[in-house]
């Protein structure tokens, strides 16, 4: 087997942006006589990584870590400060609702016009585009100024136009945070069948997807690399730190009818010592690779002064209880998620 190119490429990056507080009313009455001073935010700090072909390789961190930033440079939308980043490759970028798409512009005209954005013949296109608009189902819309449509719709529109491009590396920001749950099962469907023969950066606030989707995974905080895995192990999980959300998808029914299948959880890692009977937790087991969800029934503290939280699930509230210790809790489930139709 023939080791797999570098295709893409970060050596020492830096990104900055003016913040320029002076376009606030308020500073430019006070700066009527002088100056206003421009502050610059750092979006990535000396980033270094790389990444190979047919990788599937998930960005990961709060709000402002830099993920979108990183995305922005793979596609070619930003140039960096300081450093250098290669790509070797057609990019198709999925990246904010919008981008590559003309508002004014209809869905099918949308199609040829971000497909030669992507440098996409119209040969390759005229082949494509009803599968597309299949994809996309919102037929009956494509002929609909796109600035007509939906978040979830130009999302749908822009996946599915970067999905049957010739492109070698997609990049996708979210891509599967909107629409409705049909939607991000085809999606879903379609990144599986294209894990190993394109390569795939993207993010995403779902550990559930990044599990589905991921080779590997990278953790982002305040704009630099935290730690990079070489596979996606839930021992990240086990170590989140206090005040950390997640979000997971419920795959199982234990917790019915509070928590139904496919609904997105969003949980956050406090102190294990302050879980109350009667929280819903998340934890992990070594034998398995999945998220369980149960509400606590009984705290209890043994002899060497552990503290075991008693779980079970309200579906299969009769069947013995489980149990779950500080090396197994992952954090408390504070929002649920109900699926979402477009």
């Amino acid at each position: 087997m023939r080791q797999k190119d570098t295709v893409i490429e970060f050596d020492g990056v830096t990104k900055s942006f003016d913040l320029d507080r002076d376009k606030l009313l308020k500073k430019k009455l006070t700066n009527v006589f002088g100056g206003g001073r421009k502050e610059r935010f750092v979006a990535i700090d000396n980033i270094s990584f790389k990444v190979n072909e047919g990788e599937s390789v998930g960005l990961w961190g709060d709000n402002g870590s830099g993920k979108s930033t990183i995305l922005k440079l793979i596609g070619g939308l930003y140039r960096p400060d300081k450093g250098r980043v290669t790509v070797k490759g057609r990019v198709a970028p999925v990246l904010e609702l919008g981008v590559g798409l003309h508002l004014d512009l209809s869905g099918g005209e949308n199609i040829y016009f971000y497909s030669s954005i992507l440098n996409i013949s119209q040969n390759r296109v005229k082949q494509n585009y009803g599968k597309i608009v299949d994809f996309f189902g919102f037929g009956n819309f494509i002929d609909v100024a796109v600035k007509r449509y939906s978040s979830g719709m130009k999302a749908r529109l822009a996946f599915s136009i970067a999905a049957f491009s010739d492109a070698q590396i997609l990049v996708l920001d979210e891509i599967l945070a909107v629409g409705d749950v049909d939607f991000r099962e085809r999606a879903l469907e379609m990144m599986r069948d294209m894990r190993g023969k394109k390569t795939i950066v993207f993010t995403t606030h779902n550990y559930t997807t990044m599990q589905q989707l991921c080779d590997r995974m990278i953790n982002l905080r305040k704009g630099e690399i935290y730690n990079s895995s070489e596979s996606l192990e839930t021992g990240f999980l086990r170590n989140l730190d206090d005040g950390v959300e997640i979000r997971a998808e419920t795959l199982s029914g234990s917790m019915e009818p509070v928590i139904m299948k496919g609904d997105i959880l969003k949980i956050k890692k406090i102190p294990y010592c302050k879980l109350r009977v009667g929280d819903i937790v998340a934890f992990l087991f070594l034998n398995l690779d999945q998220v369980i969800v149960h509400r606590i029934v009984a705290k209890r503290e043994t002899m060497n002064g552990q503290i075991k939280c008693y779980t079970k699930g309200d579906f299969s509230y009769e069947n013995d209880p489980w149990y779950l210790t500080k090396e197994d809790y992952v954090g408390k489930v504070v929002v649920i998620e109900k699926g979402r139709k477009n």
